[in-house]
């Protein structure tokens, strides 16, 4: 009898032993000659395919066998390139369809790290451009090197393209989920023209404010290398890179830019007379527990720190005095990140109601109408759960 001779839905004995987690009949196929392990079925791939989505408890030991075994990863894996292929073949349409949470397959691509599949949809000229911006500004986001090698090197994308936020693709990887992948990524990212100052279009942040935002000191170091004045540069609010590392609890970023310019840093005050501490105290509150890091926060002069009530937004102050009871520390109780800056939300947030799960902080949606679709509505959440509509453009 045929080893290979399809007898279901499934495909050949080697893909059912695998389906079903028959151990020892997957080891007696294999000795065989004759047995092809790479076999692709026409509705469920290859055995390896098969034992890795329905091989049951012994579903690793299976995998562990076909492996050993010598089956083709890559096998399995380009079968799903070529049903993507056979799907594209009849209907071309599906390749820009916006669907879900990742809207298109190149964005799902993405968020999988799915390179050859990336490389694939690429080809056919697969794009977007919606809240992640261009494919490179997703990859930076996410720090996957690979990807965003892939897309550099690609025809179809620009390390210049600028997101509905105005962020390049740098400025995604200055802040980047994958702690460490951004130094590399940056390196790929800048040139001649676009370099680690390039600011946003909207709120004038570079590199540096982006990283001391999010915490990540590997970046914050080399940004400083390549430009020692930038711990200075101001946002569009008057916002300095420390006034950002307030917002991330991490102590060595602060520390970091404090030795790097103390008293300039300190004592700077954005628009609205924020100073770092304000900013520190207004997020949490963690870092001016710290004794020694409080003292070293504190601005100089016999003017108090600004106190701002838990609910209350930038846009929202008052110029009276505050009571002592009224002042407190905002807190981030919902858990949700800004999608604009990247940074934990504290205080309200403002939730679109027509995008799914986009959010803004109270300072990046001053400027919602410049960086986010004309005519979505939006509802503010307070730290009590209170929500209220908002409509930017009414």
């Amino acid at each position: 009898m045929d080893p290979n001779q399809k007898l279901g839905e499934y495909g050949s004995m080697l893909h059912y032993a695998a389906l079903w987690g028959w151990l020892e009949l997957a080891k007696l196929l294999c000795e065989s000659d004759k047995t092809d392990v790479n076999l692709v079925g026409q509705t469920h791939g290859t055995p390896l395919q098969v034992a890795v989505i329905g091989g049951g408890k012994d579903g690793p030991k299976m995998v562990e066998l076909l492996l050993s075994r010598g089956v083709a990863v890559a096998a399995a894996v380009a079968e799903y390139i070529t049903m993507a292929n056979m799907i594209l073949d009849h209907d071309n349409t599906t390749l820009n369809m916006h669907a879900g949470h990742h809207t298109t397959p190149l964005q799902f691509a993405i968020h999988a790290r799915w390179k050859s599949m990336v490389e694939f949809l690429l080809e056919r000229h697969s794009m977007f451009k919606d809240n992640d911006g261009t494919p490179l500004h997703l990859a930076a986001h996410l720090g996957d090197r690979k990807v965003v090698r892939c897309l550099v090197r690609s025809k179809y994308v620009s390390p210049g393209a600028r997101d509905m936020c105005g962020r390049l693709p740098l400025h995604l990887a200055a802040c980047s989920r994958c702690l460490g992948a951004g130094v590399h990524n940056l390196r790929m990212l800048t040139n001649d023209e676009f370099t680690l100052v390039s600011t946003d279009e909207h709120q004038r942040q570079h590199a540096l404010h982006f990283a001391a935002g999010c915490g990540h000191l590997d970046v914050v170091k080399l940004v400083l290398q390549k430009h020692p004045d930038a711990v200075r540069d101001c946002d569009v609010d008057g916002w300095t890179p420390l006034h950002w590392a307030c917002r991330s609890h991490s102590s060595k970023v602060v520390e970091f830019l404090l030795d790097r310019d103390d008293s300039t840093c300190r004592n700077a005050r954005s628009l609205r007379g924020w100073t770092p501490f304000d900013v520190a105290r207004y997020h949490g509150g963690r870092l001016t527990s710290d004794g020694s890091l409080r003292n070293r926060l504190r601005p100089n002069g016999p003017r108090p720190p600004f106190q701002s009530p838990a609910d209350l937004a930038a846009d929202e102050e008052t110029a009276r005095p505050l009571k002592p009871e009224e002042a407190a520390s905002s807190s981030s109780g919902l858990g949700v990140i800004c999608d604009a800056c990247k940074c934990v939300i504290y205080g309200p947030a403002y939730e679109c109601t027509r995008c799914i799960d986009f959010h803004m902080c109270f300072k990046c949606f001053r400027r919602v109408v410049k960086m986010h679709y004309r005519g979505h509505s939006f509802r503010k959440i307070t730290c009590s759960g209170e929500i209220l509509e908002t409509d930017p453009w009414g």
